[in-house]
């Protein structure tokens, strides 16, 4: 028997009624992909009583688009030059359902998305967070199929994917295109995302309590974003700056070393982790590679400069 799904009452009290669901998406590559999600997230079958926060960091099209469309949509209007981070911690702070949910801008989901993750949910209420698939809907060219690849493969429905839709299993790493939490697994650790939510370092914090993240294929989103060889390339170099600069600081000097010295064999375990995550997925893998390998040397650099020098600014980059 599915345990029944708890609700949460919000700060307007009855007037917004129980919350389920909320839906947190920090707005940072403009409205015209924002449009899709939000379109997508207006059409859901049979969706729970929810929610959905946009935070956006002075874009006057999003700031329209949100009041002329989609006027159902809480737009948090945050200060220019807040990071991914800190635009999700805001949205999370300010959301009221029991479950909330995460996706991302240029990310489509799927018609019963809602309704799924709040199944789920009720069917296993010991598990903190629960991600799902992303899939590609960027496919015309081979540089938006190297971003999705390098970043999103390991999620993707694998080619005999109807046969695997059943099958959840615990694991170590969720995507935020499309991951939710219990409100109290969230709040529980509130001070450790309160002033920026990166879902990575968070995941971590659960497991090491003994918490479970479960991966449930039936919860599916479509990436859908398309990429400039450069601009992907820098924004590999950013995030592996930040990465490796942010554990940097957490981790004693001695380990840093390490991290430093074995900088050289990242490009090919990259790479490995990469083909291995891939294969059997959608996409064209062979082509692919030689970018796969290139993608790898620059988040090789970017994790060094990280390790000897710290994030820097690179997390007001990341998009």
């Amino acid at each position: 028997m599915q345990a029944k799904l708890p609700t949460y009452e919000g700060r307007q009290g009855r007037e917004a009624g129980k919350i389920t669901l909320s839906v947190v998406i920090a707005a940072l590559n403009g409205a015209g992909s924002l449009h899709d999600t939000l379109t997508a997230l207006s059409q859901q079958q049979l969706a729970p009583l929810h929610e959905i926060i946009v935070a956006v960091g002075e874009d006057p099209q999003v700031v329209e688009l949100a009041r002329s469309r989609f006027p159902s949509v809480t737009l948090l209007e945050r200060p220019l030059g807040q990071t991914l981070g800190q635009l999700r911690a805001a949205g999370v702070q300010q959301a009221q359902g029991a479950i909330i949910a995460l996706t991302e801008d240029h990310c489509i989901p799927a018609p019963d998305w809602l309704e799924r993750i709040a199944s789920s949910h009720s069917a296993y209420p010991q598990v903190a967070a629960i991600g799902g698939a992303v899939d590609n809907a960027a496919g015309e060219r081979l540089v938006d199929w190297v971003a999705f690849g390098v970043e999103y493969s390991r999620f993707a429905t694998p080619l005999d994917g109807e046969r695997n839709l059943a099958r959840r299993e615990a694991v170590t790493v969720l995507a935020a295109a499309n991951v939710s939490y219990k409100r109290s697994a969230l709040w529980a650790y509130r001070d450790s995302w309160r002033d920026a939510f990166w879902e990575g370092s968070f995941h971590r914090q659960l497991r090491a309590d003994g918490r479970e993240l479960l991966f449930d294929p039936t919860l599916r989103v479509w990436h859908k974003k398309r990429f400039r060889l450069r601009a992907y390339l820098r924004e590999r170099y950013y995030y592996s700056r930040w990465f490796a600069g942010s554990r940097a600081r957490a981790v004693p000097a001695a380990r840093r070393l390490l991290y430093t010295a074995l900088t050289p064999l990242l490009p090919l375990l990259m790479s490995l982790r990469i083909v291995r995550s891939w294969w059997g997925k959608p996409g064209p893998f062979w082509r692919a590679l030689p970018l796969v390998f290139l993608a790898a040397l620059v988040a090789a650099w970017g994790e060094l400069v990280g390790n000897i020098s710290g994030p820097g600014s690179s997390a007001e980059l990341l998009r």
